[in-house]
């Protein structure tokens, strides 16, 4: 366990120890780590230097028990571009290549007692509008989940929420609730949000039915209101896909429309609500007024560890279409890899003409 420790993880562990006031050999002993490492080589065809890219990228997760309900928990993420050459990854993110930079780094408390789950400190704002909780949203502030008949119900109060990408909100406090409902034949998110200065409200709808063996629908829909310095306008996003699974063979065919006032109700391009299209260079139209898109994939088990795919999505104004074959291949438990050709056509925002753009991927992901 020693040898997976990092220096970040033996700072984290002394403050730990001094808070319980237990040895920190003791601390160690008990500490879980866990996360992943991941390798992405790539050719991109539409770029005018180095077309083939590498990005690599680490998370470490660290959780210590201080006593029966309160464990102290730490997470960071770091990035690297090897390029030889300075590249945009996000609005606020410009890595270059040997240098690794901490885009993401977690360190709060977590009671669990019974039904109820409290977070404190700089903490993960995993919702369906602020991303995924891994690489994405961080705030300052404090979630409490309670549980109950089956429903678990949500409140969070953030006072600093980072690394959105769609819409800054740093130094405007966010809040949310939502209710989680569900069974095995029906589950249901109900979602609402407020942030200071920016969203008056976006409320959040989702629900998965199981229709038949094998066969669910999935529906997202929300609706947010900007703040009146920024827009009077009331913004929709709705999403309808059907999918299956049985006998080696998946499938999924879905449709989205946003308003005709746009379609921007999340805080992240990562968001869950609207990174729904199965494509790699294009995967959600949020921020397109007045659009919509189809877009299916279908894959099959070719033997117990891989699966090939192919998918493809058209929109009627964020990009013209894209076509991917891939293939996803667990060579062990903890050693995956995922390898992609897209090829898909867009207009470019400046000359207004459309250009076309292959991409061909291979990521190798270790979880430990």
């Amino acid at each position: 366990m020693l040898k997976k420790l990092s220096l970040a993880a033996l700072v984290a562990l002394g403050s730990v120890s001094t808070l319980s006031a237990q040895p920190l050999t003791e601390a160690i002993q008990n500490v879980k780590v866990a996360g992943y490492t991941k390798l992405q080589a790539y050719f991109d065809s539409n770029v005018d230097y180095y077309k083939t890219k590498y990005k690599t990228e680490a998370l470490f997760k660290f959780a210590v028990p201080v006593s029966d309900t309160i464990t102290f928990k730490s997470a960071y993420l770091f990035k690297w571009d090897i390029t030889g050459k300075k590249r945009k990854i996000k609005d606020d993110e410009t890595l270059t290549d040997g240098f690794a930079q901490l885009t993401n780094g977690k360190f709060f408390l977590q009671y669990s007692n019974g039904a109820l789950t409290g977070l404190f400190g700089k903490i993960p704002v995993p919702t369906p509008v602020t991303g995924s909780g891994v690489g994405e949203a961080t705030g300052a502030g404090a979630i409490a989940l309670l549980k109950a008949n089956g429903a678990t119900f949500v409140a969070a109060a953030i006072d600093d929420l980072v690394l959105t990408d769609k819409v800054p909100v740093k130094g405007n406090n966010t809040y949310a609730l939502a209710g989680i409902f569900g069974n095995e034949m029906l589950k249901t998110q109900a979602w609402a949000f407020k942030v200071n200065n920016i969203i008056n409200y976006d409320i959040v709808l989702m629900a998965t039915a199981k229709v038949a063996e094998g066969v669910s629908a999935d529906v997202k829909f929300a609706t947010a209101k900007l703040d009146k310095s920024i827009s009077n306008k009331t913004q929709t996003y709705f999403n309808i896909a059907a999918k299956y699974a049985s006998n080696g063979a998946n499938a999924t065919v879905g449709f989205i429309k946003t308003g005709k006032d746009g379609g921007t109700v999340t805080l992240d391009e990562d968001a869950p609500l609207v990174r729904v299209i199965p494509t790699e260079q294009h995967d959600n139209i949020a921020n397109s007024a007045d659009d919509y898109a189809l877009y299916a994939k279908a894959g099959y088990n070719v033997d117990a560890k891989t699966n090939a795919y192919i998918s493809a999505a058209k929109a009627d104004k964020a990009f013209n279409y894209e076509v991917v074959a891939g293939c996803d291949h667990k060579y062990t438990n903890k050693f995956k890899i995922h390898t992609y050709v897209s090829q898909a056509s867009a207009k470019n925002a400046k000359t207004k003409k459309d250009e076309n753009n292959l991409e061909v991927s291979a990521a190798f992901t270790y979880s430990f």
